[in-house]
């Protein structure tokens, strides 16, 4: 089939997933996108993974951020024409499209390439089952707005030794208001879909500061720091607030508890 010139041609089974990886992640450095690529199927071969994300590039779908400088390497995003093409194929979201003014705010950059490097942990962990990104849960709730009050950084599935279990992912860069965790804390207990929520913190401080913030009463929720996360995967130990003080825990164990104890409480009702 020939094409008109300065015409693209687009590979379904190639370029539409590169597409939709970066979509989803927002923003997404070149080095996350060689990691992933072969990961998850879509290229294997590295050279023609950057020949085709230069294409992209040239053709106006995915553009580079200006955080390139301060991340030492490429950042990409999806521009509103990419999600037009994405449209147009019939991949879709509630939240996001070539509709929406703003693809990503320059606050947002740096904060989802680190969700990106915690899926990434997941998956050479070989623990990771299922990841469900933020425009994913964003745009459920927009559709079942009732059902859930709180957007997940991520909706994760992992694998333990008792089976698959899942759990709302949250990564904080800097404290928030009393007002604002007070909201925090009221929907993760309004959250009728999770159970067991980790927080993930870049220093101790604030860790202990969101253990203290947003112990909630219905929802279970863990708190940890992002380099434990990155070194330990699962098996990190984590802070568990509680009515009697603070205590320790392994992430993997207090999962599957949580799970047991849910799944107990539903039989006796």
């Amino acid at each position: 089939m020939r094409y008109r010139k300065g015409a693209i041609s687009i590979n379904e089974s190639r370029d539409i997933p590169l597409l939709l990886l970066i979509r989803d992640s927002r923003a997404i450095t070149l080095q996350q996108l060689h990691c992933l690529l072969p990961i998850l199927n879509i290229e294997t071969n590295r050279n023609n993974a950057y020949w085709r994300i230069r294409r992209l590039e040239r053709n106006g779908f995915i553009e580079q951020l200006k955080q390139t400088k301060t991340l030492g390497c490429p950042v990409y995003a999806i521009t509103h024409e990419g999600l037009g093409l994405l449209e147009f194929k019939g991949y879709s979201l509630l939240f996001l499209g070539s509709f929406s003014r703003n693809v990503i705010r320059d606050s947002e950059v740096l904060h989802m390439t680190e969700i990106n490097d915690i899926r990434l942990t997941l998956l050479k962990s070989g623990r990771l089952k299922n990841w469900k990104n933020e425009l994913q849960v964003l745009s459920e709730n927009l559709a079942f707005y009732g059902e859930t009050t709180k957007d997940y950084d991520a909706q994760v599935t992992v694998d333990t030794a008792k089976g698959p279990r899942s759990f709302g992912l949250e990564y904080e860069r800097t404290a928030k208001s009393a007002a604002r965790f007070r909201e925090i804390r009221k929907m993760i207990d309004e959250d009728l879909r999770s159970s067991f929520v980790l927080y993930l913190s870049t220093n101790q401080e604030l860790m202990f500061l969101l253990a203290q913030e947003l112990c909630a009463h219905q929802t279970q929720v863990v708190f940890g720091l992002i380099s434990h996360f990155h070194r330990e995967g699962i098996k990190m130990r984590v802070l568990v607030p509680g009515s009697q003080g603070n205590s320790w825990g392994v992430l993997e164990e207090l999962l599957i508890a949580s799970q047991d104890d849910q799944t107990e409480q539903t039989l006796s009702a």
